[in-house]
């Protein structure tokens, strides 16, 4: 035998050999085993087997390297589910705590994470490189899922951290948080809300979906309670819906924009008072619209842009709405009597340039906006009916799809179409400096803030929802924990944003 291990309730082991084949035994009585079922691999010896905490999936390594997966649901009839794309030959495997991530180590040095939700088809997530041409013999996670530890051929034991969640489901839009923070919300591909259970942002959990029915979700806000969620999609409609039980979404109305199929409602934003709506498409006009009975939407009128609207974002006081469009214009209008908005001022964003996305600071002092050729500018909007530049724009390579303050308001996160999330410190905004910038590992599409500002959340367009730990007491104790510390150079390569000092105390 080469491996063995036994499922999470113990009645059943799995062992793998030379012959190439895993036998799955009953084990409910350990002193006489009894054969359920095989699994013939065709190879002529398997490395390492690994249950999933549920026990329903099975991991298997064999020769030469290939990693597959198993429906072990009953252990008498095994069937196959999906293989891993290594592209090396793999040694071990080992699944999270909570069974959604699989980890492998292969024999060129490089651990791999995969997304193994629906195990039929896996998708890999990320990859740590441990040294070059040197094997990994064995992973394992903690209990808590936080750290992965590897093992290589040469004796080296390494520990890394794994600060950030992963959500999935088809390609993701849009994401946004709830105004408590706990629950997030994600549209995708597929028409349909996801919405998820954060009060321990380390371990999300699903709550319910709201089955928009009407293809790609485009945007979406929570009201200020967080009662109350609408979301826009590519058919042209604005849907509300009851989240007073978040577990079971409740279809509360629909905003006839007027707008036809294939005319997407790109944008939407709640006032801070919850009862208007912004709306805004980018081939059809800036509406709002009275919730004051969130069952029975009311229009208020159109604004008059002279073109279409990409984007809507309310101040935070609620007197104050920015408008974005084709033209490169940002508009400001007095919304203190939203029935009747009246226009204070204009920022020329860029001539000739859609502006995509924009964001209010916390204080409603700083506007950001964005554009297609990848520029994030910063205005001050002190004086609405006079914004004017702050410093120079900020530059990315690709159309920059979402921004977002911190709630201090002193970080600036951008999300752009080569999959690069980048913050910002933006505690001067005439000055800003970069902090860093987040390996997603595919295209990003959306960034939003926590109400605390200690998680960030990404979205992208190959299903993936991350969660990021931004809280730099809790990384410096992890490192503290896992690897006694930081040097100089490490300190200036992972926390740049903070002045050098000795991280760990004994």
């Amino acid at each position: 035998m080469t491996s063995v291990a036994f499922s999470p309730i113990g009645n059943t082991l799995a062992s793998g050999g030379s012959h190439g084949t895993i036998r799955l035994w009953d084990a409910t009585d350990p002193a006489r085993p009894r054969p359920l079922g095989q699994v013939p691999t065709g190879a002529a010896v398997v490395y390492s087997v690994a249950f999933s905490p549920g026990g329903r999936t099975l991991a298997t390594v064999s020769a030469p390297g290939t990693v597959r997966l198993w429906d072990v649901a009953d252990p008498a009839r095994p069937r196959p589910l999906g293989q891993l794309p290594t592209g090396s030959a793999v040694y071990s495997v080992a699944f999270s705590p909570i069974g959604n991530t699989l980890a492998s180590g292969s024999t060129e040095g490089a651990v791999r994470l995969w997304d193994v939700t629906d195990p039929a088809h896996p998708r890999p997530l990320g990859q740590a490189v441990t040294g070059a041409g040197t094997p990994v013999d064995s992973v394992a996670f903690s209990p808590g899922g936080r750290t992965l530890a590897t093992v290589s051929a040469i004796g080296a034991i390494r520990l890394w951290s794994l600060p950030q969640s992963v959500l999935t489901g088809s390609a993701v839009y849009s994401v946004a948080f709830s105004s408590i923070g706990h629950t997030l919300a994600t549209s995708s591909f597929d028409g349909r809300i996801r919405l998820w259970d954060l009060t321990d942002p380390a371990h999300p959990r699903p709550l319910g979906q709201a089955p928009a029915g009407a293809g790609p979700g485009a945007s979406m806000a929570f009201s200020p309670g967080g009662r109350t969620l609408a979301t826009s999609s590519f058919d042209g409609r604005i849907r509300l819906w009851d989240l007073t039980d978040p577990a079971h979404p409740r279809p509360l109305g629909q905003a006839p924009t007027g707008a036809g199929p294939g005319t997407p409602v790109d944008s939407v934003a709640f006032s801070p008072g919850g009862r208007t709506l912004a709306t805004s498409g980018a081939r059809g006009p800036i509406r709002l619209w009275d919730l004051t009975d969130p069952a029975h939407p009311r229009p208020l009128g159109q604004l008059p842009t002279g073109s279409a609207g990409y984007s809507v974002a309310f101040s935070p006081g609620g007197r104050t709405l920015a408008t974005s469009g084709a033209g490169g214009t940002i508009r400001l209008w007095d919304v203190t009597d939203p029935a009747r908005p009246r226009p204070l001022g204009q920022a020329p964003a860029g001539a000739g340039l859609g502006v995509y996305p924009m964001a209010f600071s916390p204080i409603g002092h700083t506007l950001a906006s964005g554009d297609p050729h990848g520029a994030v500018r910063l205005w001050d909007v002190t004086d609405p009916a006079r914004p004017r530049p702050l410093g120079q724009p900020l530059t990315g390579t690709s159309a920059v799809d979402s921004v977002a303050f911190s709630p201090g308001g002193h970080t600036l996160a951008t999300g752009n179409d080569d999959g690069a999330v980048r913050q910002w410190d933006v505690t001067d905004p005439a000055h800003p400096r970069p902090l860093g910038q987040l390996p997603t590992g595919s295209t990003a599409v959306s960034v939003a803030f926590s109400p605390d500002g200690h998680t960030l959340a990404t979205d992208s367009s190959d299903g993936t929802t991350r969660l990021w730990n931004l809280n730099v007491q809790y990384a410096i104790q992890r490192i503290c924990a896992t690897a006694g510390g930081l040097t100089p150079r490490q300190w200036n390569q992972y926390i740049p944003q903070l002045r050098y000092q000795p991280s760990c105390v004994h």
